[in-house]
């Protein structure tokens, strides 16, 4: 399970139409029982073993952090459990899987992200770079994320950094895949 340790200020009375996020994203926004979670850890193909998640549910909200609005997508335990977190103004909890959208194409959102790896005193291991697209036909969400993972690189003054690690994952083919299937509940 991952601690999410940054509080997010959704102001639920802002929401605007980010043009990098489009008309998309209102359709996205809700609450989902979680069908279908699988990792790939040998290629970058879909499919793969289930992650065995005990969260079996997830919201989508959008969420406007200074002055950048993206979707973002977190697990939960229970219904309840997604109700009264996507209700409150800040989210701060334990997730097992979250995702963020900050774009769009045609009719997909899109999102970017890094890890730093992990340190092993004067290396950075295993760095990790990622692109993340959703589609939702009709109730039916689903969330792939192609993964590249990088070279190792030595860390900068004992630090292993974001930036660090996504510049050593930046030219690494796809290795691994992400994807998620949900199915739409109801509305925020």
């Amino acid at each position: 399970m991952k601690t999410l340790a940054f509080a997010l200020l959704a102001l639920t009375a802002c929401v605007d139409d980010n043009p990098e996020l489009g008309p998309e994203a209102d359709r996205v926004e809700g609450i989902y029982r979680v069908d279908a979670h699988v990792m790939n850890q040998t290629s970058c193909a879909t499919g793969g073993e289930s992650v065995g998640d005990t969260h079996k549910f997830a919201f989508a909200k959008r969420v406007h952090l200074q002055g950048v609005t993206w979707l973002q997508i977190y697990s939960c335990a229970s219904l309840e459990a997604c109700r009264d977190a996507a209700a409150a103004t800040q989210f701060e909890g334990v997730t097992e899987f979250d995702f963020a959208l900050t774009d769009h194409i045609d009719h997909q959102l899109i999102g970017q992200g890094a890890s730093t790896g992990y340190s092993d005193g004067a290396m950075c291991r295993s760095p990790e770079a990622w692109e993340t697209t959703l589609e939702l036909v009709g109730d039916a969400l689903h969330i792939s994320r192609a993964i590249r993972v990088g070279a190792d690189y030595e860390a900068q003054a004992g630090y292993c950094t974001t930036e660090l690690g996504s510049a050593a994952a930046d030219d690494a083919p796809c290795s691994k895949r992400e994807s998620l299937d949900a199915k739409f509940l109801e509305r925020l």
